[in-house]
């Protein structure tokens, strides 16, 4: 303000003097001087012209906002004293909002620019929200494997909020496709089957491959036909561990299983899908335990002895980024859960006490009762 003020007295006294070269000079200082404190400093022009008029420097400014929106911080106190460059308030034009989406690579072939997105959030059940692709990063996440595409969406009624979460369905229309329901199919980690009726009661597995996939509905590119009858749900998955695991190595003879009606043996265990079988196995100081992980852990409380080897095979039944990772911190484990995958994560416990487990986030938690 000093140096506006100044500029403006200069100007004057050569104009005064008529002095053409310095009133030139003085008259670049005004101009510098008023774009400094009016782009800089964000003085409006009312308050510039106050300046000029009385030639005396404000006790006090009024800054106004560039933009029309909403406080999200108050960086500072009353009589704080500021330096140039400070963050004084955060504010933000919450009428559109930007929603970033971690997608995984499998599905990164749907997501174009101006595609159409849905999304939910927990905050309004039953309420759809629709926006639509503005970008997409040209990097992929090397730990998820996810791309972070950004969406636009319109806020009129300021429903949605900086930092909330929310699950999204991108509208990408495809061609006639031969599908399963989603339940059918058993993600090994090697490879991805389905069990297919060979005859009556009896079912082999069959290796495939899946394109897009839906809670409801998965593609399948190959390994299919259709007609063909599947297993969707039920004890005809979880028959046998040990048939399914050397179905998967170097034999691909298919290994048959009967189709039994009837309770799950304790002795069957088997990660995937972990939301149709939750026993436990003990044999020789090595315990098996399946945690169906989708919204929360299942079970969540776990009881151990100490020096036991504790396989816990997480099954993530959920796109949610929330649960995309197992955290241990008396471990220092940290793993990724691929969705619709079971995950092995092997501890041994040295002492009695609890062991703590959640997700990556810190909001989904599960714990390990450990006795002597």
């Amino acid at each position: 303000t000093q140096d506006y003020i100044l500029a403006l007295n200069g100007l004057r006294s050569a104009t005064a003097d008529s002095d053409a070269q310095n009133a030139s000079t003085q008259d670049r200082l005004v101009v510098a001087s008023r774009a400094k404190l009016n782009t800089h400093f964000g003085m409006s022009e009312g308050q510039l012209r106050q300046i000029e008029k009385t030639r005396q420097i404000p006790t006090s400014i009024r800054f106004n906002s560039p933009i029309r929106g909403t406080v999200l911080s108050k960086e500072v106190q009353e009589g704080q004293y500021v330096d140039q460059g400070m963050v004084l308030y955060r504010l933000a034009d919450l009428s559109k909002v930007w929603i970033t989406l971690d997608v995984y690579e499998q599905n990164l072939r749907y997501a174009k620019l101006g595609q159409d997105v849905a999304i939910t959030t927990d905050a309004y059940p039953g309420v759809e929200f629709h926006g639509r692709v503005t970008f997409i990063d040209a990097a992929m996440n090397a730990e998820t494997r996810t791309i972070r595409v950004r969406t636009e969406f319109d806020n009129p009624e300021s429903k949605l909020k900086p930092n909330m979460f929310v699950e999204a369905r991108i509208v990408a229309p495809i061609k006639d496709a031969l599908v399963v329901p989603t339940s059918a199919i058993i993600a090994t980690g090697k490879r991805t089957v389905v069990w297919v009726e060979a005859r009556e009661n009896t079912f082999e597995p069959r290796n495939v491959v899946v394109g897009a996939s839906t809670d409801r509905d998965t593609e399948i590119l190959e390994g299919l036909h259709e007609g063909e009858i599947v297993a969707v749900s039920g004890g005809f998955l979880i028959d046998s561990e040990s048939q399914l695991s050397q179905s998967s190595g170097a034999d691909t003879t298919p290994q048959r299983t009967e189709h039994h009606h009837g309770s799950l043996s304790g002795d069957d265990v088997k990660a995937e899908p972990s939301r149709y079988l939750r026993s436990r196995k003990k044999s020789g100081g090595i315990e098996n335990i399946n945690i169906l992980v989708h919204g929360s852990y299942n079970p969540d409380v776990i009881h151990a002895t100490t020096g036991d080897v504790l396989r816990l095979h997480f099954y993530r039944d959920e796109d949610s980024e929330c649960t995309s990772e197992v955290v241990f911190k008396e471990f220092n484990i940290r793993t990724f859960l691929p969705p619709r995958d079971t995950t092995l994560v092997e501890i041994i416990p040295t002492k009695a006490g609890t062991i703590d487990f959640e997700c990556g986030m810190g909001m989904v938690k599960g714990k390990i009762i450990v006795e002597d």
